[in-house]
């Protein structure tokens, strides 16, 4: 295997613990974190400010709304491959009389 022109390791020996924090890389104290939690314009994210966008700008309502009905289509198609075949064919067996154990 370790012949093989294909085995990505022959090209690329990574040892992923040194991007891990505390790893044996450089420790998180070089790079201290930056700004204060920010957003980088001078206002901080928190619930309320992201409350108050999603219910009073129309933006966030367009966003929201949308993001809503994206995951209802992806409810309604994993409703219909996944329930409705097993209830169509339980309803079959019901109208045509035939038992079932």
């Amino acid at each position: 295997m370790k012949n093989n022109l294909f085995y990505l390791k022959t090209f690329l020996p990574l040892a992923i613990q040194m991007f891990a924090d505390g790893g044996e890389g450089n420790s998180s104290k070089d790079h201290p974190p930056q700004g204060d939690g920010g957003n980088g314009q001078g206002a901080t994210l928190t619930l309320e400010s992201v409350q108050s966008f999603l219910n009073d700008n129309d933006e966030g309502k367009k966003w929201l709304q949308s993001f809503a009905d994206t995951r209802v289509t992806e409810a309604i198609k994993t409703y219909e491959t996944k329930t409705l075949p097993k209830k169509f064919f339980l309803y079959s067996l019901a109208y045509f009389r035939i038992p079932f154990s």
